[in-house]
């Protein structure tokens, strides 16, 4: 075996055990980078594995890099190309032209091969579904199964606006995924453990996001309906908080999304993060087992 082969063969086992690595993931807790990255800034989190999204920036600004440097390459080599006379120089210049398009072709290459598979491949993680028969163990945005055993009382307390907020919903014909609202305090995957039943709260939505719902619906005209409210659960929903997911994700609502962001969409882990104008912030989570438009509002 060649020096070069060595080196393909060891960079690879590299990336497999990485890769593995990132699947079965770390203890959660915050970190501080010494520099940077795009897309993940300073600190990461403990709000999820930040192994798994250092490793993630790591790998789409490792892409960007490779796509940029080969780009370089076939300028320089271009450059070589007209400033050189003898043919000795020509050939220079044409190989290392040729090697960078083979390498910006084998990069690309790669990522569409991976993607075209399975999106959630480039983004270093599987989705691996529940053995129960019922929601997929990742909800909306949450990728792990319950940790606390499930309660075993059968009497349940619900938001007390409850009611209210999904008929001012209905007012402005904002749909809700499921009729039974989860109990206080209680993730949505605890009660599908103990009741067999799919639950979706939106007590304590606001007056301001109910009616910023009601003007996306008419402003996109498109029909929204709400997926993931403020039941415990999801990394970032729950009570008091105005962040809902919405379904189904349309292409009149990206257009409008499109339409109306205020600059270039932010890579994040989870996806493409848009603001509008407004100050909304839409992320792009229609790649996933259960497609949908994460939406923050103010």
């Amino acid at each position: 075996m060649t020096k070069e082969n060595k080196k393909i063969f060891i960079g690879l086992g590299i990336i497999v055990s990485v890769f593995f690595i990132s699947i079965h993931g770390v203890s959660a807790q915050s970190y501080t980078l010494v520099e940077p990255i795009p897309g993940v800034g300073t600190i990461i989190p403990g709000s999820e594995n930040a192994f798994l999204v250092y490793l993630r920036a790591v790998f789409n600004f490792s892409i960007g890099a490779a796509a940029l440097l080969a780009v370089l390459m076939i300028v320089i080599g271009g450059v070589q190309y007209t400033t050189s006379y003898g043919s000795s120089g020509k050939g220079e210049a044409k190989a290392r032209i040729l090697n960078a398009v083979l390498g910006l072709l084998l990069v690309l290459g790669a990522w569409v091969i991976l993607y075209t598979i399975n999106p959630d491949l480039v983004k270093l993680e599987l989705n691996i579904p529940c053995l129960i028969d019922g929601p997929d163990c990742a909800g909306t945005t949450v990728s792990e199964t319950p940790s606390v055993p499930p309660s075993t009382t059968t009497t349940y307390t619900y938001y007390p606006d409850e009611a209210d907020v999904r008929a001012n919903l209905e007012a402005v014909a904002i749909g809700v995924n499921n009729t039974q609202p989860c109990p206080v305090g209680m993730t949505y995957q605890n009660f599908y453990l103990l009741e067999n039943t799919r639950c979706t709260s939106v007590g304590t939505l606001n007056a301001a996001t109910i009616a910023a719902l009601g003007n996306l619906r008419l402003d996109c005209g498109c029909e929204i309906e709400i997926s993931g409210g403020t039941e415990l659960g999801h990394r970032s929903h729950g009570p008091n908080i105005q962040i809902v997911d919405i379904i189904p994700p349309t292409e009149n609502l990206k257009v409008y999304i499109l339409r109306e962001a205020s600059g270039s969409p932010i890579f994040t882990s989870s996806g493409l993060l848009y603001t509008l104008r407004d100050g909304t912030k839409f992320l792009d989570e229609t790649g996933g087992s259960q497609p949908h438009w994460h939406v923050v509002f103010n």
